[in-house]
């Protein structure tokens, strides 16, 4: 059954201010976690190629948002990610269809040949619609939520030889090194990337949502062997895990978990409601330590590829 087309309606690539806020309303809306803010919005067209974000609007109401790039390191592969929102009263009246079309011409014009997206596994209704036009589960990536008032606050314990310390910018080509190395290790497709150095700083250090408080390096005698990160959105009460990166040389020998204890004992300190993580399903180390930890699974998200659309 095709879709009934929604009178009015329009795709436009958002570049002015009030568009950029408008797809970051919609997404709100989605997803009361999700709180992209302009300054964070406009870092990705900066710094991630091919990064473009698109507005649906039905006689001027924002309706929906989508949103296609490639992050740092992948613009080579044959794959480029994309997401897709409709507010749900606009629903089955073709603007989702419109918006992935409008994605997979820009993808097509860079020579790609199809599409990554994430749902999250509990939306049954977006993995169907993604189904039906071709795509397959590709990976799944297990999330977890920690409420820091359920848990008492833990001194970090690093092993003999290793100090944390805040990140700074001398610790920066360490950091770089530490994080090729582990992300080449991390099953699924994370281990494509391959960002240059000025890639993974522009993600790493300068994205808006990086929050320097958060972000600490393991050091042993004065050598990077191990990093963590994560992110707050906007006036969100949650912060995000990023990369918890240890060298192969130094696993299973505890500055993950020293890491990772002095992140929770800075989002303390912040005043924030919780932290969140995702670990691909079939990393067992990094979901063993997150349990010991105490986060708790919430739904994850389901990663998905598929073809371009055909074009109308």
């Amino acid at each position: 059954m095709s879709e009934p087309a929604l009178a009015g309606l329009a795709v436009v690539r958002a570049e002015r201010d009030d568009e950029l806020l408008a797809v970051a309303a919609v997404r709100r809306t989605m997803d009361p976690d999700a709180q992209p803010s302009l300054v964070s919005m406009r870092h990705t067209l900066a710094t991630f190629p091919h990064a473009v974000y698109l507005l649906a609007r039905a006689d001027e109401a924002p309706v929906g948002c989508a949103y296609t790039g490639c992050f740092p390191g992948t613009e080579q592969e044959p794959f480029m990610y994309a997401d897709v929102s409709v507010v749900p009263e606009r629903r089955r009246q073709g603007v989702g269809t419109a918006l992935l079309g409008e994605i997979g011409r820009h993808a097509r014009e860079l020579g790609k040949q199809g599409l990554t997206v994430e749902v999250k596994e509990d939306d049954a209704v977006s993995l169907a619609w993604l189904e039906r036009r071709g795509f397959e589960e590709v990976e799944r990536q297990k999330a977890l939520e920690l409420l820091l008032a359920d848990v008492a606050p833990v001194e970090p314990e690093p092993p003999d030889g290793v100090v944390l310390v805040q990140r700074a910018p001398e610790h920066e080509r360490g950091m770089y090194a530490v994080g090729v190395e582990a992300g080449k290790d991390i099953p699924g497709l994370d281990a494509d990337h391959d960002p240059s150095f000025e890639q993974w700083r522009s993600f790493e250090v300068e994205r808006p949502s990086r929050r320097p408080e958060l972000a600490f390096v393991a050091l042993s005698g004065g050598e990077v062997v191990g990093f963590a990160s994560a992110d707050v959105f906007g006036e969100s009460d949650t912060g995000w895990h990023g990369l918890t990166a240890v060298a192969r040389a130094w696993r299973g020998r505890g500055v993950a978990t020293a890491l990772k204890r002095s992140q929770i004992e800075a989002a303390r300190r912040l005043g924030l409601r919780r932290l969140m993580t995702e670990s691909e399903e079939r990393n067992e180390p990094m979901r063993r330590l997150n349990a010991k930890l105490g986060y708790r699974p919430v739904p994850g998200m389901v990663v998905l590829r598929g073809p371009l659309p055909e074009v109308a």
